[in-house]
């Protein structure tokens, strides 16, 4: 796979365009270093006429991020893989899910691989998720696959309550809840432009801040294979070759564990921008991204949004 890029806010760049006697001067404030090779043309040109600039955002809506914790030597795990993915096509504009491949600790048997062997031989894990399930093994109730995170919202009160099992009246109850209350905090949006001939483009992302709160809070941007069919575990001792894992978890789209912290002191806008090549293997119909905000210190997801690649 590529190597997933990031965007860090540079300074102001002036760019100068002589047309006949006139000299023209546009500047640009907060251009990130972006890698342009995903643009086939002139850098200049993108920045001219390609950067998008938002309109005003409208949305009044808090949406649901459900995180699956799973692996493909799990056979619960397709129980809990029916379970989430009714529970997201009930409402599937503001309920929005991840399949994780990782164990508490990280790598468990539930996602052991062996590339040699005929079967079970892709590694669906990534050090990203990796890196969570170290993280969240202590303390976050993960103690085994499936878990489930609920926007990683802390119900009851405790943090150690935040993951659950396949119980699908429980996760129904906190994902209704989370809707019902629609406690939207912040706003994002955002654009992907992708060029066919680089295989690569550009996320441009622009967040709102709603409230006169001001907690640390990062954005994090996932990569999710949209599906694939490969070897899967289930009940009765059947092991499927053909089977349809979807929301794949490839990583983070800045390969960074807690993505990017905000600054909102200037302005209760704040603008992210990020390069991507699309991985080997995977056409670009088959990514998106699940845009969100999180607390820096609670972890709790406060907005979601999905963007397309392409389309």
């Amino acid at each position: 796979m590529k190597k997933l890029f990031f965007g860090v806010i540079a300074s102001v760049l002036f760019f100068s365009l002589n047309t006949s006697c006139d000299r023209i001067e546009i500047a640009y404030k907060d251009i990130p270093e972006l890698d342009s090779t995903f643009y086939p043309g002139l850098w200049a040109d993108y920045l001219l006429n390609q950067w998008p600039e938002f309109e005003q955002n409208t949305n009044t809506q808090r949406n649901v991020l459900i995180e699956k914790y799973t692996g493909h030597k799990c056979v619960p795990c397709t129980f809990a893989a029916t379970t989430v993915n009714n529970i997201h096509e009930s409402n599937p504009s503001r309920i929005y899910y991840a399949s994780i491949h990782a164990g508490p600790g990280g790598m468990t048997g539930f996602q052991d691989f062996n590339p040699q062997a005929s079967y079970f031989y892709t590694d669906h894990t990534n050090p990203i998720a990796l890196a969570y399930g170290v993280f969240f093994q202590n303390g976050y109730g993960f103690t085994g696959n499936p878990s489930i995170f609920v926007n990683k919202s802390a119900f009851g009160g405790a943090q150690s309550s935040m993951m659950i099992g396949n119980n699908e009246t429980e996760l129904n109850n906190r994902v209704n809840t989370i809707l019902s209350d629609n406690a939207l905090k912040y706003n994002i949006q955002a654009v992907f432009n992708y060029f066919p001939q680089t295989q690569g483009g550009y996320l441009h992302v622009e967040v709102d801040k709603l409230l006169n709160e001001n907690p640390d809070v990062d954005i994090i941007v996932y990569v999710i294979q949209d599906s694939l069919r490969d070897w899967q575990k289930e009940p009765a001792g059947v092991d499927n070759p053909d089977y349809l894992h979807k929301k794949k978890h490839l990583g983070n789209i800045d390969n960074l564990v807690w993505g990017q912290r905000l600054n909102f002191s200037e302005s209760n806008k704040v603008r992210m921008d990020y390069s991507f090549g699309k991985p080997a293997g995977i056409e670009p119909e088959n990514i998106h991204f699940l845009i969100f905000i999180s607390d820096a210190q609670t972890k709790e997801v406060y907005q979601v949004i999905k963007k397309k690649m392409v389309g």
